[in-house]
């Protein structure tokens, strides 16, 4: 475990194993653990996760969240932990900014596994954006849960969409995300790139990775990033809601077969 600093900003991380450098960014609400949760140890793997800027023990400055700042972010601490090259991978935020961050520097990427990714060239689909605007604004204050759970836009999207809500009410556990409740707000509103011709220029090893019915990680987006990035492999995973440990097996049987371990899964495009 350790911090180092980045544009004033003190970022913390860990490494787990040894080998070559994989390093997992996770999601929004999520920190480093997020990680250490969802990659399994392999032989000759090094597995780096981090605190991305408002998440667990790293430092907030809303003004400044974006997903290029993310993406420097995770650049900055591979250069300060001496790898050049390495493979990247993140979930849902997390995959934006690992796309930031291979679109910034491709020849330093050896691989990139976009993990249930939510944004594509925009901002999030505004009904996703109007659930996060509501928890950003509920989460810092006394009763926010409920008053979460009472605002009519919640309650339709529930309606259709329980588990996800679920998932988002899970939030106001976590006393990081409501002293940084604005991150919510921000990153929603935030696009992972800005040229979209620039995906043809990524000829590393891409996996995009997606399950279907989830309404705030669409698995259209894990197909439409395997439609734009050449060569790029598809996977359809279990829901995790449905089958966590089936979730599980098979994101790392694809991120194995993405670095060239053997493993044994059902995937189009492989």
């Amino acid at each position: 475990m350790g911090e180092f600093i980045h544009r004033s900003r003190r970022l913390y991380y860990e490494i787990r194993g040894e080998g070559r450098p994989l390093l997992f960014l996770h999601g929004l609400g999520n920190d480093h653990r997020q990680g250490l949760d969802t990659i399994d140890a392999a032989e000759g793997r090094c597995l780096i996760v981090m605190d991305e800027q408002g998440h667990g023990r790293s430092d907030f400055c809303p003004e400044e969240m974006s997903f290029d700042s993310l993406g420097e972010d995770a650049l900055a601490l591979m250069d300060h932990l001496g790898w050049e090259k390495f493979w990247l991978a993140g979930i849902s935020m997390g995959a934006g900014a690992a796309l930031n961050a291979a679109l910034r520097c491709p020849r330093r990427i050896e691989g990139l596994a976009l993990i249930r990714p939510a944004w594509i060239d925009g901002p999030m689909e505004e009904p996703v954006r109007q659930l996060f605007t509501l928890l950003a604004a509920c989460l810092p204050r006394e009763n926010g849960r409920e008053l979460f759970r009472q605002e009519e836009a919640v309650s339709a999207f529930a309606a259709g969409w329980p588990r996800a809500v679920a998932s988002l009410e899970g939030l106001f556990d976590d006393a990081v995300n409501v002293r940084t409740s604005e991150k919510f707000a921000v990153m929603p509103v935030c696009q992972p790139f800005e040229d979209l011709s620039a995906l043809s220029g990524l000829t590393m090893p891409v996996l995009a990775a997606g399950c279907p019915g989830d309404p705030i990680h669409p698995w259209e987006y894990a197909r439409w990033y395997a439609d734009h990035i050449p060569g790029a492999r598809l996977a359809c995973l279990t829901p995790k809601s449905a089958d966590p440990a089936a979730y599980h097996r098979e994101l790392n049987a694809a991120l194995s077969m993405l670095q060239g371990e053997r493993a044994v899964c059902g995937f189009e495009n492989f």
